[in-house]
């Protein structure tokens, strides 16, 4: 069973934002592979790698904070919405 909490409304938009800019950095990893595979770098292809695995872990940690509020229940997620996570950072979504 997951704990609750009610998190403030300041504090949930902190962890909104920190949310939203770790996403981010994930697509600008995303990217960063891309042009180093384009041009042979595997040093840098490596280290992005890395950075983009932990902050997959941080936005993982991040959703389960905000899941545990108890102000604003979390609700299972179906299966498109599973699909448009797993297909992020894809401009359209997932064809359900």
């Amino acid at each position: 069973m997951v704990s609750t909490r009610k998190i403030s409304t300041e504090l949930r938009y902190d962890l909104l934002a920190i949310l939203q800019h770790t996403l981010d950095s994930i697509e600008r990893c995303e990217k960063g592979i891309e042009d180093a595979r384009d041009v042979g770098d595997d040093q840098i292809m490596k280290a992005l790698r890395r950075v983009h695995d932990d902050q997959c872990t941080h936005v993982e940690a991040l959703r389960t904070l905000l899941d545990q509020d108890s102000e604003y229940p979390s609700r299972a997620r179906d299966v498109v919405e599973e699909a448009s996570i797993e297909s992020f950072p894809a401009s359209d979504a997932p064809a359900y």
